[in-house]
This record gives structure tokens, sequence and C-alpha cells, in this order.
């Protein structure tokens, strides 16, 4: 594994001297390839399932929307000649005092999941939603943790008990927290009631519906009031900032037992991984690393950033493209398969003034997504864009 591990490093850092050049906007009208969506709320996360877009607000519920090559009742005409179809919105009710941070569709239940700031867990059967049945037209409620503010949760979909892993921190001041007043990463199990495809015939024999959820402690405790994030791959838990006044980001075993921590020189706020390849978002780029049987490689002396400069809010790969989401630097995305080479920087949406794109009116960006030739970017007060790019 060590062997493997030094040639993955070595490979890394000299692909990354032969980058391409980032995507030019010489002869590309980019002004007329881009959709504004607005007036939905302040946009928190975006996350895809196959063509359905879920769209989770600070202030305005979650929508469901689907990406259609014809137009359907409540379309909205992208430029590049799809559609944008709106085929829910949480009705005004379920939406009051309920700040949104994450939200996802767990293919495998046909259930949508969504977390809000006050810690709170909602969940419930997507095909529920879309067909309005009585009584189910909204999400259940959990909570499992102190009064907290939530910052970051993973539904772990494998084996036969799935369960939700929730970082949190507590209130100051909250006398559930007075023991451990710092965060905690909570686990709630759920028991699925159905598959996707099992509710469409009958919605009525399902009268005493209700989903089934258990509170089953923390998996890791005593985290700092500094971690910000957190992510969930095989079998690990990756933590941003775990550690008082230290800048790092750490790796916890499915137990949560510390299996190492790496110090770095800028306070890392987003942590992602796959492959046993650790990406770390620090306020000033972000690490490449590599996790093998011993812990997290020391790189101090060769290590790969990408987007030096930028602080970075979130990352993500979607098994082709690393997505980087910078803030008002906008988003640096780059060619990558995820394994063995450096990611190649392909493309960046960045605000005016920048040599890349001047982009009037572009300001700021938390959260991007891509589908189908369109990067889909959160905007900062209100709503996303939908850059295209076939």
């Amino acid at each position: 594994m060590r062997m493997y591990t030094i040639i993955l490093l070595l490979l890394l850092i000299f692909s990354c001297k032969e980058r391409n050049d980032p995507f030019s906007v010489d002869s590309f009208n980019w002004e007329e390839k881009i959709d504004t969506i607005k007036g939905i709320g302040r946009v928190r996360d975006l996350h895809f399932n196959n063509s359905h877009l879920f769209v989770a607000t600070e202030n305005n519920g979650f929508y469901i929307y689907d990406i259609l090559s014809e137009a359907g009742v409540n379309s909205i005409a992208l430029s590049n000649g799809q559609f944008l179809e709106q085929l829910y919105h949480s009705n005004e009710q379920w939406n009051y005092d309920k700040d949104l941070r994450s939200i996802y569709y767990a293919e495998a239940y046909d259930m949508i999941f969504v977390l809000d700031y006050n810690n709170n867990t909602y969940l419930g059967y997507t095909e529920f939603l879309l067909n309005d049945i009585d009584d189910w037209e909204d999400l259940s409620q959990n909570s499992c943790g102190p009064d907290a503010n939530a910052r970051k949760f993973f539904i772990n979909e494998n084996g036969d008990d799935p369960e939700l892993y929730i970082l949190y921190k507590c209130f100051e001041g909250s006398s559930q927290c007075v023991n451990n007043p710092y965060q905690n990463v909570a686990t709630t199990g759920f028991n699925p009631l159905f598959g996707p495809g099992n509710l469409k015939e009958d919605f009525q024999i399902f009268e005493d519906f209700s989903v089934s959820t258990a509170c089953d402690g923390f998996k890791i405790n005593n985290l700092s009031d500094d971690t910000n994030d957190m992510f969930f791959d095989n079998d690990n838990f990756f933590i941003a900032n775990p550690t008082k006044n230290t800048n790092s980001f750490a790796v916890y075993d499915s137990d949560g037992s510390l299996i190492d921590e790496y110090n770095t020189e800028f306070s890392v706020r987003s942590i992602y991984s796959i492959n046993n390849i650790i990406l770390a978002g620090t306020e000033n780029g972000c690490y490449i690393t590599l996790l093998d049987d011993g812990g997290i490689s020391d790189i101090s002396e060769s290590k790969l950033v990408l987007a030096e400069g930028s602080t970075i809010y979130d990352i993500f790969y979607d098994g082709e493209q690393l997505i980087l989401s910078c803030g008002s630097n906008g988003i640096f995305v780059y060619d990558w398969n995820g394994t063995e080479s450096a990611p190649s920087e392909s493309l960046r949406i960045m605000d005016s003034g920048n040599t890349t794109f001047d982009l009037e009116g572009f300001n700021y960006t938390a959260v991007a997504r891509f589908y189908n030739g369109m990067y889909f970017v959160s905007m900062e007060e209100d709503g996303f864009q939908i850059y295209n790019i076939d």
C-alpha cells in the first residue's frame, strides 16, 4: 500500500505541471448562455439525481425540478433549448422558520432528506410529495442531538440499516451541552418502509404510514467549535478543523476513532474524499493528499494545491469533473478521473475583472453542480444561475 501511495503521489505532482488552459471566452457569446432563476429564496444546497434537481433554500423551503427536452406545465425555457420544470415546492406553512442547509435524495428508497440550521432532519417519500397525497405532502421531522446549529449531514445507504450522520454545533449556553459544548457527529437510524415503485397502485392502504427513526447517540465526540464540514466515504469520516485553534483536517473510522490528522497553513472550510484521495478546501486553495493504511500521507515537501488565493466553500465531484465553489471568486472546474492523474483545469466562471470571464452581475457562489452541459450555480441573495456551455 505504501508503494502505491508513493506512485500515486508522484503522478499527481508531475501531471499537474501540464494543465490545460482554462476555457476561453474568445468567440463565445457567454452572456446569451446564462439563465437566471430568481424568486425562490437564498439557495443553500443543490442536489441532482438523474434529471431531477433538488434545491434547499434558507428562507423559502425546498423545490424539486426536472430538466426536460420538451415544455411541460410549469416549464421555464432555457437558452440551450431545454426546459426547467417545477415539480414541487414545499407549502408555505411548512416553510415557516426552516433555515434549510442541505438536501439529498436516496434513490434506493425513493426518499428525500433535508437538514435545517436548527438541527432538525426532515425525511419522506418523494412519490407522496409529487402526487400530493393527503397527510403526506410534507416531510416528517426528526431531531437527534441537543439544541444546536446543524452544519452538514450525510446519508449512509449501505447495509440493511441505513443511517444519517449529522454534524452540529451546540448553542452557546445550552443546558444540554454543558458537558460537551462543542461539536459532535450524531447518528440517526431510519427504517424505510417501502422501496421505489411500491407506492403507485393504492396510496390509501398506507393510512398508518410513518417514517421510523431512532437516535443512536454520537459517532464522534468533543470536536472543536471551529469544525465546519464533514464528509463520509468508504466507512471513514473526514472532518474539517476538528481541533481547537488548529488549522487541520482529520480522518476517523466508522466507530469514530481518530485515524490521523493533518495540519494546514490555512483554516479548512470544506472537505471531500474519493478513492482514498482527500481534498481539503482551505481559505487559500484546495489541498489534495492521500490516505493509506498508516494514515494521511505527509506531503509537506510536495503537496498539490488547486485554486490558490481562493477560499473553497464547497467541493463536488461528479465522476468526470471536480468543481470548487469559491464565493466571490466564482467556480473552478477541473477534468479529473478521480484516481491516478492530477486534476486539469478546464473552466473558470468568475466575477468582473478576471481574465477568464468578465461576467457583469456575477457576484457569489456557495455551491455549484453540473448536469447535461449546464453548470447550476447558487447566487448570493436569491436563486441560482445556469451556465450553458454546449
